[in-house]
């Protein structure tokens, strides 16, 4: 039976349902029901590159895209790079050419991590930065260093949290807490630039005077999981996960000077292996979509109630808001919007043109954050 382009577009949409409920599956740590819903929609996904009914290059290229996406994170290493390379030789515009680019280096961070010369111990972390600035094996000083600092420090402050040390504003870390969790280069890799990190001098003692404490594995393992938040940006579990306040603004600071900067560093790979097997973490989003906006919150703002038609909403750099007139007071209010898949869109769909009640916070006196929106009460008439 011939495939029509109703019928590509019902298995396209197939094949994305399935790629959402393996993402919902990573959040909540469930991997094995994640690898069975990706190859799932890989499947469906790579039986429409070749269909007769694409009729245009530009359309192929997106489809390509898509389907090496999923071969990637269905782990069919070879398939995804054959796809990337399919889409690259359509001669794609340049928006796309970025991202497929981006793709083809998340797909070279896999193949470095299951070349079998790569074995890593349970306090080693490898590391890999791949963009425009990164040739084989080698990178610019400038571009690396500053990002091991951060690591380092990442790895420093969250041992130092495990071990309910007060938060340190200035000054070097213990020396037994710089000697147990302090980055060490072990060996560099072949690749776009690859390293492998020790934490915790080769020689350090196995235990620490104070006990309990955390192990070096256990300290990685905290730090990706908090990188992974920053990168799906769930910024509540990470509120969640590191509790207090300095700690969590201090990790969210490092994890955004961490993060690609887009022109030189457009992929922050890093690796673990655990008892569970091997852990990857792909940071993609670049900093400006760091969401930095609640650093200097109050430990519990005020809450405003506002009331106005909803006349404008907006997204763009990883943020999103809506503005609200209120006409008998003359007033315009701007309300940021949580970065929540389909929120925006949920309240313009409910709510455009509408009179709205609002409930927001205000962490400071220019800024305004959603929590609840409801259509405005209709005032009774009293006879």
């Amino acid at each position: 039976m011939t495939m029509t382009a109703y019928d590509l577009h019902q298995q396209h949409e197939t094949a994305m349902d399935f790629a959402t409920e393996a993402l919902v599956a990573v959040r909540d740590g469930d991997e094995a029901r994640a690898q069975a819903l990706f190859r799932q929609a890989y499947a469906l996904e790579a039986e429409l590159v070749d269909a007769p009914v694409v009729g245009d290059d530009l359309t192929r290229v997106i489809l390509l895209r898509s389907a090496a996406n999923l071969a990637l994170e269905a782990e069919q290493l070879a398939a995804a790079a054959q796809l990337v390379a399919q889409a690259d030789a359509l001669n794609p515009p340049a928006s796309l050419a970025a991202e497929l680019r981006v793709l083809h280096e998340r797909i070279q961070l896999r193949h470095h991590l299951a070349t079998a010369g790569l074995m890593l111990r349970s306090n080693e972390l490898h590391f890999v930065l791949a963009g425009p600035a990164i040739e084989h094996g080698v990178a610019p000083s400038e571009v690396v260093l500053p990002r091991l600092s951060d690591l380092e420090r990442l790895m420093l402050r969250t041992a130092e949290q495990m071990l309910a040390l007060p938060f340190r504003k200035r000054g070097a870390p213990l020396p037994t807490v710089q000697e147990h969790y302090g980055l060490y280069l072990a060996a560099p890799r072949a690749g776009s630039f690859a390293v492998t990190l020790g934490l915790g001098h080769p020689t350090a003692a196995p235990t620490l005077e104070s006990e309990p404490h955390p192990t070096p594995t256990a300290v990685l393992a905290r730090v990706l999981d908090g990188l992974r938040l920053i990168q799906f940006g769930k910024h509540h579990h990470l509120r969640a996960l590191l509790g207090d306040g300095d700690y969590y603004r201090d990790f969210v600071t490092h994890a955004r000077s961490l993060a690609p900067d887009q022109k030189q560093v457009t992929l922050v790979g890093l690796a673990t292996w655990g008892a569970s097997g091997e852990r990857i973490v792909e940071l993609t989003r670049p900093r400006h979509a760091v969401d930095t906006s609640d650093l200097d919150d109050a430990a519990d703002p005020p809450t405003v109630q506002l009331i106005g038609r909803l006349e404008m909403a907006h997204e763009g750099r990883g943020k999103r808001s809506i503005t609200l007139y209120n006409e008998a007071e003359d007033a315009t209010y701007t309300i940021h919007v949580p970065n929540q898949n389909g929120k925006l869109t949920h309240i313009v769909r409910e709510f455009w043109g509408q009179l709205v009640l609002v409930q927001a916070r205000r962490p400071n006196r220019h800024r305004l954050e959603l929590l609840e929106i409801a259509a405005a009460p209709t005032p009774t008439t009293r006879s």
